[in-house]
């Protein structure tokens, strides 16, 4: 593991996407910085996060031993990994489709996944995460987000976070090596925020109750409607309604 520390960066994912890192040997790089100018969120969004207070986090892999058609699973191991990390401090944790960390109905961590494709092969994902440790005020317009800090009322060390994700992440890591991907998708299913819970969503065409029931191994998400019928949804295409 090749391990890069930076005070301040554009982005996690902007640095690992950089011609020199790309053509490194290393099958796993991971950045860290203690502050972004330009840190992205999901939809297009930015991401907030105060300096030296959050963990900024990016990690270069390069899974070819993985068809396109089964990325998704590396979206899988990485929200496994926080939320086993964060389920050291609190219960109460669980991963919000496809990838967000939720405490209750608030977000602590979100993730962006990118992939390059050689063949029929991954040849590389780039996974930017942000983890709210320290934060005690946010001041985007951000909807919901919350912090250790603010669940623990204390302050966590950033660096002791870090080391559990990344030692946690590597377990999961082996095991998607290892092909067992039943076991991995079982764990992200018990974990999966609202799952088999009666709620409303939202998608083009309106706001409608459905309960979730399954996520196919490409990452479309998969809806009980209350006639019955079972929907699905790629990303972006649907939404809860919180």
């Amino acid at each position: 593991m090749l391990r890069i520390t930076l005070d301040t960066v554009d982005s996690t994912m902007q640095y690992l996407a950089r011609p020199e890192l790309s053509a490194c040997e290393d099958s796993f790089i991971v950045v860290t910085a203690d502050y972004q100018t330009a840190g992205r969120g999901q939809k297009g969004t930015s991401w907030e996060s105060e300096a030296r207070k959050n963990l900024l986090l990016g990690l270069l892999l390069r899974p070819t031993f993985l068809h396109p058609q089964e990325q998704f699973y590396l979206s899988e191991i990485c929200a496994l990994a926080l939320v086993e990390t964060l389920s050291t401090y609190s219960d109460g944790f669980t991963i919000k489709w496809p990838n967000d960390i939720y405490y209750g109905n608030r977000k602590v961590s979100g993730m962006l996944l990118e992939h390059t494709l050689q063949g029929a092969t991954l040849s590389q994902t780039i996974v930017g995460i942000g983890l709210n440790v320290n934060q005690q005020i946010f001041f985007s317009d951000a909807p919901n987000p919350v912090s250790l800090l603010q669940i623990l009322d204390k302050e966590v060390c950033r660096e002791t976070v870090l080391e559990a994700f990344l030692q946690n992440f590597q377990t999961y890591y082996t095991r998607l090596e290892q092909h067992n991907f039943t076991a991995i998708h079982s764990s992200y299913l018990q974990h999966l925020y609202r799952r088999n819970e009666w709620a409303k969503f939202r998608d083009e065409t309106g706001i409608f109750e459905g309960r979730i029931v399954d996520v196919e191994p490409t990452g479309r998400l998969i809806v009980e409607t209350t006639e019955g019928a079972l929907r699905k949804f790629a990303f972006k295409e649907v939404a809860y309604v919180i």
